[in-house]
């Protein structure tokens, strides 16, 4: 299918941001068909063509977490790229800490969300990122206070899973001190909802 699409389209003189568009789709058929190779390489040429486009990075990003570590340097060419875009938005780089922490790349995904919060302070997502990282690196006091930071910085967005997510974690790290009336307290915020017991 993919030699098919590439044939059709083979004569097209492409504007550059649609010459990117279209690899990215050549990369997410080969990605959906299973073809990993066809996917780096189409993902590869779409980077190329614009370093700071998103869609390819975030491409790049499904295929690392499917084991194609050939695919990082075109997230850490975006994220070079972007780095000097005050307008830049944090969606590439916060999916890329995502993908540090499932991949369990405790240090990497450490770094990453450090660079988040320097450069994107306000951003609450990274605050429960590393919240989640330092329980599992049972860092338990800074941990607490990552979490309590995600939550007062997402206190307008009402309820939600992952608010409910973080007030459980702060309920396993109450439990840890032996503050059952500190976790009991963290469980009572959770609306009924979302109650997880």
């Amino acid at each position: 299918a993919m030699r098919t699409v590439r044939g059709a389209f083979s004569g097209v003189t492409w504007s550059p941001a649609a010459a990117v568009a279209f690899q990215t789709s050549l990369g997410r058929m080969a990605l959906a068909a299973s073809d990993l190779t066809g996917a780096l390489q189409a993902t590869q040429e779409a980077h190329r063509l614009d370093p700071a486009a998103d869609w390819p990075a975030m491409l790049a990003l499904g295929l690392l977490e499917l084991g194609q570590d050939t695919a990082e340097p075109i997230i850490k060419s975006h994220a070079a790229a972007t780095a000097s875009k005050p307008q830049q938005i944090h969606t590439v780089a916060l999916a890329y800490a995502r993908v540090l922490l499932n991949l369990e790349r405790w240090a990497d995904a450490r770094a990453q969300l450090e660079y988040l919060q320097q450069r994107w302070p306000q951003v609450h997502e990274s605050w429960l990122l590393m919240g989640t990282l330092l329980v599992q690196t049972n860092e338990v006091v800074a941990a607490d206070a990552a979490l309590r930071r995600y939550l007062d910085l997402s206190a307008s967005s009402g309820p939600s899973d992952a608010r409910t997510q973080a007030l459980v974690q702060l309920a396993s790290l109450a439990e840890k001190r032996a503050d059952m009336a500190g976790a009991t307290a963290w469980l009572d915020q959770i609306p009924p909802s979302h109650d997880v017991l």
